[in-house]
């Protein structure tokens, strides 16, 4: 089985640790030399209520929800607690790709928490929240791609298995555009076939075959 870890709103989240006071709150993290003139680089689940996201101008993001408080990145703290916690997660397998600052994914296969993955992921969870005060969602499948769907659906705070035998009950009416790897272009490659969910995409093998090897590596994860 993989697990993959997604640290919830990290840089949110690191920012209410060092302020407290900002739990609960519309506050979105800003990246730029000027805080107005800069884009959002994570915005809190409250704010995000308003239509604020990441990549956003600041400007656009603060007419959405003018009470968003703004503060500053912080990437070296980014940096040494994602670090501390790939040093936490290899005390259960070495085998972790870091898939980005606060994403892991861990190869449970050949190790004892395979067996019971779901209760390990909520072991998992329940541990990064202890030792770090950071809250985490975890998905879990027998492919990375999937595992890592599972835990945007899970978002936030949540774990979710989904195997590969559940997909086509589990997942047939999740948009394509959810899945790893299927960006606006495919998405509008597959849209002028019809192809909006899973339901779909499972369907017609014959467009993905169609996409070239981006494409078969698409379906051939689904």
């Amino acid at each position: 089985m993989i697990a993959h870890i997604d640290l919830d709103s990290f840089f949110v989240s690191v920012a209410r640790l060092a302020d407290p006071a900002l739990a609960g709150k519309k506050i979105a993290v800003v990246g730029g030399k000027s805080e107005l003139g800069s884009v959002i680089l994570s915005a809190s689940y409250e704010a995000r209520a308003d239509g604020v996201h990441s990549a956003q101008p600041v400007k656009q993001a603060l007419v959405l929800c003018p009470q968003l408080i703004l503060v500053r990145a912080q990437h070296g703290e980014y940096r040494k607690i994602s670090r501390e916690i790939y040093e936490f997660l290899l005390n259960f397998t070495p085998e972790i790709e870091k898939f980005s600052i606060d994403e892991f994914f861990l190869n449970l296969r050949g190790t004892p928490y395979d067996a019971d993955a779901l209760s390990f992921a909520a072991f998992l969870q329940s541990e990064i929240m202890r030792r770090f005060s950071l809250p985490c969602s975890v998905g879990l499948s027998e492919a990375k791609l999937i595992a890592k769907l599972a835990t945007s659906l899970a978002k936030p705070f949540g774990v979710r298995q989904i195997l590969k035998s559940q997909i086509a009950r589990e997942l047939s009416a999740v948009p394509v555009a959810k899945f790893p790897g299927i960006g606006k272009a495919a998405q509008k490659t597959l849209g002028k076939y019809g192809i909006i969910s899973f339901g779909d995409a499972l369907a017609h093998r014959e467009i993905f075959e169609k996409m070239g090897a981006n494409g078969r590596k698409i379906f051939a994860a689904l």
